[in-house]
């Protein structure tokens, strides 16, 4: 849980699959930072339309952020932070590993 205003500083590290493919026709993984841009099906329903497919992202409430391999926030809300790979409403086909570092300075 996260109070509004508070600052907290994230690193990430692993490697993830979300199962398309990239233009190139290669497998679409890569790590936290993003993969690929969405086509426009997945921009529709991903938590952060104009960011990569397989980008870190946090959530508090209706606040949705970048993390990708790291940053440092201040939090908007007040409420339960949850991280979650940018990526359309299909999980179903995603594999993969992010470990995530949380620190509050």
């Amino acid at each position: 849980v996260v109070n509004a205003g508070e600052r907290v500083t994230f690193q990430a590290v692993g490697y993830w699959c979300s199962g398309g493919i990239k233009d190139d026709g290669s497998a679409s993984c890569g790590g936290p930072e993003g993969i690929r841009v969405p086509n426009d099906v997945e921009a529709a329903s991903s938590p952060l339309p104009g960011a990569l497919i397989g980008t870190l992202v946090g959530r508090v409430g209706e606040w949705v952020f970048t993390i990708g391999g790291g940053a440092q926030v201040t939090a908007q809300a007040d409420g339960e932070l949850r991280l979650l790979m940018n990526d359309g409403v299909n999980y179903a086909d995603n594999s993969g590993t992010v470990e995530v570092r949380l620190t509050f300075p």
